[in-house]
C-alpha cells in the first residue's frame, strides 16, 4: 500500500510550512484544490479543541472528495504535539455545550484513535499532509508515522561550522535564485547571512526586500544594497557598532551606540563585546605585522591568506583561546580588513583605555553613553601610523 500520509516537522518553522505547502500543491494543484483540499488549523487552546481538530482530520480523509478522485487533508501548524504545549484550564463553548460521543472522549484516546487510523490507512487516492513547528518527538506521533508514511524533518540552518554556513549559503543561493536574484560577488552571501542571521524567514522576507529594491532592471546584489535594505536582526545589530568602529567611521559608530541604547542593550554588554572586537583585531594585526597573515586580491575579491610551515606561528596561534587560522573566511577577512586601518600600537592602547572605561563603569557614578562616545571620538579618527 502507497504511503499517502506525511508528517513535516522541525524548529524551522517557515520551511516546514513551505514544504508541507509544496506537498500539498503537489498532489493537489491549486486549480483543484476548491473542491480537493481540506485544511485544519489545529492551534488548540484546549482539551476538547484538540479532540474536535483530531476527529474532524479522520472525517476528511474518509470522506470523498464532492466531485470524486484525489482529497488532500491538511492538519496545519498543530500545536499540541509540541514540548512547550499545555491544555488550557478554562472552559469553552464546546465544553459548556451538550455531550456527544466525540466530546465525552479524552485527547490520549482522540489521540489512539487518530494513531489507529494512520495505521489502518485509508482510501489510496486520499492524502494527510500534518506540518508540527517544533515537533516533541517523545509523545507518539513521529514513531506513528514513521512506520506508514513519510516524515520530513526541517531543521533551522545553522552558522556554527564552515559546512554549515556554506549549506546555509546554497539554500540562499536557491532562494535568490527563484527570484532572479545573483550575488556580485563570492562575499555577498557571507555579508548577507552575517547581517540576517540563519533564521529562514528572515532570509526570505530580506531577499524579497532586496528583490523589490532592485527592481525588474538591475538583478546582480551589491553590498551597498544590502546595507541600503536589509534589516539587522536579533544581536546582529551590535556587530554594526563594532564594525563601524573597526572601520573607522565615528559618525555611524556614535549613531549606532545611541540606537542600541535607546533599544535598551546594557552599555556593559556593549562594551564587552567592544573589548572581545580589539583583541580579536590586535591578534590579527599582529599576525599581519609578522607576515603570517595577508589579504591578497582586490576590489570585492580580497581574501585572507594564511603562511604555511611556520612552526612559531603554530606553537602561539594553536595555543590561543581560539586560533584565528579557524575563523571562517569571510569572517577572518573583514576583521583583518579593518585591523590594518590600525597600528598595533593605536590597538593596544583602544583597548587597555577600554578596559579602563570598564572599571570606570562599574566602579563610579557615571553616564556610560557619554563616556562611550568619549572613547569612540578618542579612539576612531586616530589615523593609522
Amino acid at each position: 500500500m502507497e504511503k499517502n500520509h506525511y508528517l513535516i516537522y522541525g524548529d524551522d518553522e517557515f520551511r516546514v510550512g513551505e514544504k508541507a505547502r509544496a506537498l500539498v500543491d503537489e498532489y493537489c494543484p491549486p486549480a483543484d484544490q476548491t473542491f480537493g483540499l481540506e485544511i485544519i488549523e489545529a492551534r488548540a487552546v484546549t482539551e476538547s479543541e484538540a479532540v474536535a481538530f483530531l476527529m474532524n482530520a479522520l472525517e476528511a480523509i474518509k470522506t470523498t472528495s464532492l466531485l470524486g478522485g484525489r482529497k488532500v487533508v491538511w492538519l496545519r501548524d498543530v500545536n499540541f504535539w509540541t514540548a512547550s504545549f499545555n491544555f488550557s484550564n478554562a472552559a469553552d463553548e464546546t465544553d459548556s455545550a451538550p455531550s456527544t460521543a466525540r466530546q465525552k472522549l479524552t485527547f490520549k484516546q482522540a489521540e489512539k484513535a487518530f494513531f489507529a487510523a494512520l495505521k489502518a490507512g485509508w482510501p489510496e487516492e486520499h492524502v494527510m499532509v500534518i506540518s508540527v513547528p517544533d515537533l516533541d518527538g517523545r509523545l507518539g506521533l513521529l514513531k506513528a508515522c514513521k512506520s506508514v508514511g513519510t516524515c520530513v524533518e526541517c531543521k533551522q540552518p545553522s552558522t556554527k561550522t564552515r559546512a554549515s554556513t556554506e549549506s546555509l549559503q546554497e539554500g540562499i543561493q536557491k532562494m535568490w535564485a527563484e527570484l532572479g536574484l545573483q550575488p556580485a560577488s563570492h562575499q555577498i552571501l557571507p555579508e548577507f547571512i552575517e547581517r540576517v542571521g540563519s533564521d529562514t524567514r528572515a532570509l526570505w522576507q530580506e531577499s524579497q526586500k532586496l528583490d523589490q529594491y532592485l527592481g525588474s532592471e538591475r538583478r546582480k546584489v551589491e553590498a551597498t544594497d544590502i546595507q541600503a535594505v536589509v534589516c539587522r536582526f536579533g544581536e546582529t545589530i551590535a556587530w554594526d557598532l563594532s564594525d563601524y568602529i573597526g572601520k573607522r567611521q565615528p559618525a555611524e559608530a556614535i549613531q549606532t551606540l545611541r540606537q542600541l541604547l535607546f533599544q535598551g542593550e546594557a552599555a556593559i554588554k556593549l562594551m564587552v563585546q567592544l573589548e572581545g572586537r580589539f583583541r580579536e583585531l590586535i591578534v590579527l594585526r599582529d599576525c599581519m605585522r609578522r607576515g603570517w597573515l595577508k589579504l591578497t586580491g582586490g576590489g570585492n575579491y580580497r581574501k585572507p591568506q594564511w603562511a604555511e610551515g611556520e612552526p612559531a606561528m603554530d606553537e602561539i596561534l594553536s595555543q590561543l583561546p581560539r586560533d584565528p587560522r579557524k575563523l571562517h573566511p569571510f569572517r577572518a577577512f573583514k576583521l583583518a580588513e579593518q585591523a590594518e586601518k590600525y597600528t598595533l600600537v593605536d590597538l593596544m592602547r583602544a583597548h587597555q583605555d577600554l578596559t579602563a572605561l570598564h572599571e570606570q563603569m562599574i566602579s563610579e557614578s557615571v553616564d556610560p553613553h557619554l563616556l562611550l562616545e568619549a572613547w569612540i571620538l578618542k579612539t576612531v579618527p586616530r589615523p593609522a601610523a
